[in-house]
């Protein structure tokens, strides 16, 4: 019996060791919660500051010398110990350090290599910073910081660590850019309109680098710029926020790029955040693939590196015509020419160039200022029109080849999107054909033949006056 009371407190004393270290390993453990996050949200975080009490002046150091080294540049400070006082001093409301903050913890989060992705709330085991990097689809999160400090018995000995949280601030990075072109394909000089839908950020009042601009560059078109007036050589763009009336801003256009700053929508009070906004202005075509893309923000304003972007594209159509002789012969320098649906009159085009600005034989490119009305088709009987929008498009010869007759009755061609929605994702091209006929051989002017028929002929008649002469020289 004696031995059984041994044994059971034994395991009574061991059950309760157990109890105390479960506990006091519960009390190692804190947590940061991560308030206005998305429920999709996940973070990424990495310790900047830990403890030493025993060495450092403040009872903190940074966790590694890279850190250290991002900390003293954004602070312009060459003492790690003078940056961390400056950052307890930002804790009480002393000094203006939320810039440099800002700009130390976006290079550790660049640079630092982070812990792998978790939901809110993070779980940590020492006092100290952290480093937050927040990620979610359709949001950018400003750098976080959250202090965890230690927790403290009765005595004021230090018992672990104590939980904490940190607001989250995050703005929408929804960005739609859409051509108003419904199956994406155009023709080479049209004007297309182009809109950008997006939702306007919130910026706090206190960031000293608030900027809030539209970047936008396209290729392949030239933007509608204003012709006069004092905003000539600008662009018009309209712009929408909320229920609000359309409003027209002008921008400076450099090249292929416009920037619209529209600073002044994020006012004192945040009134229009959140709130939808649109942008709308034109471009011509000017080439068979047009590329545009727009993002919004510089990374200046609240640690975020843009609120959104998006891109479009529209694509023209081409057209290849074989012209065909006998058999599997084909022909060169048939010419063409081009019209579309029921319209009669004839397309324009410019002859296609190689990058020495060569003419290229049998490609041409449909442009409504062009010079060029009649095609024609190069050594291996084809011709190519480009820079074409959907229809029905006929060939009609006006010149044939040397050697045939020229066929009256027209090709045809249709362009058409076809699967994907109707929407084109590269551009579309149709083929057609054309026979002509050879030219049928006939006997040379004065030669061989006529001279036997006159002969004929004359030979005839002579028999003919023969014969009326001797009978009337019997009838005498």
């Amino acid at each position: 019996m004696s031995k059984v009371k041994k044994i059971l407190a034994v395991v009574l004393s061991m059950a309760m060791i157990m109890g105390m270290s479960i506990t006091s390993f519960a009390a190692d453990k804190a947590t940061i919660t991560i308030k206005n996050a998305g429920e999709n949200a996940t973070f990424q975080y990495v310790q900047v500051i830990k403890a030493n009490p025993a060495k450092s002046p403040t009872g903190w150091e940074f966790t590694s010398s890279d850190i250290e080294g991002y900390y003293k540049a954004a602070f312009n400070d060459s003492d790690a110990q003078s940056v961390i006082k400056k950052l307890i001093d930002s804790t009480k409301g002393e000094g203006n350090y939320a810039n440099a903050i800002k700009t130390a913890l976006d290079s550790v989060l660049q640079n630092e290599t982070l812990s792998t992705a978790v939901v809110s709330p993070i779980e940590v085991s020492e006092a100290g910073v952290y480093a937050i990097k927040g990620t979610e689809t359709g949001y950018n999160y400003s750098s976080m910081a959250a202090y965890v400090s230690f927790d403290y018995n009765v005595d004021g000995s230090q018992n672990g660590v104590t939980n904490t949280s940190v607001e989250a601030k995050r703005v929408p990075t929804t960005v739609t850019k859409n051509a108003d072109d419904k199956d994406k394909v155009v023709s080479v000089g049209r004007s297309e309109g182009f809109t950008i839908d997006g939702v306007v950020p919130y910026i706090p009042a206190t960031d000293e680098n608030k900027f809030y601009a539209f970047r936008d560059t396209i290729t392949g078109a030239t933007y509608d710029v204003e012709k006069e007036g004092t905003n000539a050589g600008k662009l018009a763009v309209k712009v929408t926020v909320g229920t609000e009336p359309e409003k027209t801003y002008y921008a400076d256009v450099n090249g292929n790029s416009f920037v619209l700053n529209l600073i002044s929508l994020i006012n004192a009070d945040n009134s229009n955040a959140n709130q939808s906004i649109t942008l709308k202005y034109n471009a011509t075509v000017t080439d068979v693939h047009v590329h545009n893309e727009v993002i919004v923000g510089d990374g200046t304003s609240d640690g975020t590196p843009i609120y959104g972007s998006d891109s479009s594209d529209l694509y023209t159509g081409k057209i290849t015509l074989t012209k065909k002789g006998e058999g599997t012969t084909v022909l060169a320098n048939a010419g063409f020419n081009v019209t579309k649906g029921s319209d009669a009159a004839l397309l324009k085009f410019t002859q296609d160039k190689d990058k020495n600005d060569a003419d290229i034989a049998g490609s041409y490119t449909y442009d409504p200022n062009g010079e060029v009305t009649e095609i024609f088709t190069k050594a291996d009987g084809t011709v190519v029109i480009n820079g074409l929008d959907v229809g029905i498009y006929h060939f009609t010869e006006k010149t044939a080849p040397e050697g045939y007759s020229v066929n009256t009755k027209p090709a045809d061609a249709t362009l058409e999107v076809t699967g994907n929605d109707g929407v084109a994702t590269g551009i579309i091209d149709a083929t057609t054909s054309m026979a002509d006929t050879k030219l049928s051989s006939l006997p040379s002017t004065g030669g061989i033949g006529t001279t036997i028929f006159t002969i004929g002929g004359c030979a005839i008649m002579i028999i003919a006056a023969f014969l009326y002469f001797r009978s009337r020289k019997k009838e005498q």
